[in-house]
């Protein structure tokens, strides 16, 4: 478990020109935690609407616990629905989008058994770092 003043969060998001979000899920057999839709607005200057479908599904892991956790609940929720999820990426891209928020000093760790489980799915992962922001 981490410090309770950082937090993590991990989510695997399916993008897609072809397919939306609902799709995605039918496809898959698992409701997304949330949908975005091609073209909604996303209140930042860079890029106004979004550019493409995205279906994202949460680890389901507390903030408090350590980053490995998340990523070990979405590889599970990859192997459970591998058939899917690789028929799902002649249409749709794959990323496992892995935040880190910190107060305070901090960081983590993936033991090796972890990066091999990570290294064996067509999966994409970012890890992102910035400050949590107080309430």
């Amino acid at each position: 478990m981490i410090s309770s003043s950082n937090e993590t969060r991990a989510s695997l998001i399916i993008l897609s020109e072809a397919l939306n979000g609902q799709q995605i899920a039918d496809r898959l057999g698992v409701q997304p935690t949330k949908i975005i839709l091609k073209g909604t607005p996303t209140d930042q200057t860079d890029f106004p609407e979004n550019p493409i479908n995205m279906a994202m599904f949460a680890s389901g892991v507390r903030v408090e616990e350590h980053l490995e956790l998340h990523i070990e609940r979405l590889l599970a929720l990859y192997e459970q629905r591998k058939d899917a999820l690789e028929e799902l990426l002649q249409n749709c891209r794959l990323v496992i989008h892995c935040s880190y928020l910190v107060q305070q000093q901090g960081g983590w760790t993936i033991s090796p058994e972890l990066c091999r489980r990570m290294a064996s799915v067509p999966i994409e992962f970012v890890f992102n770092v910035e400050p949590l922001k107080s309430p």
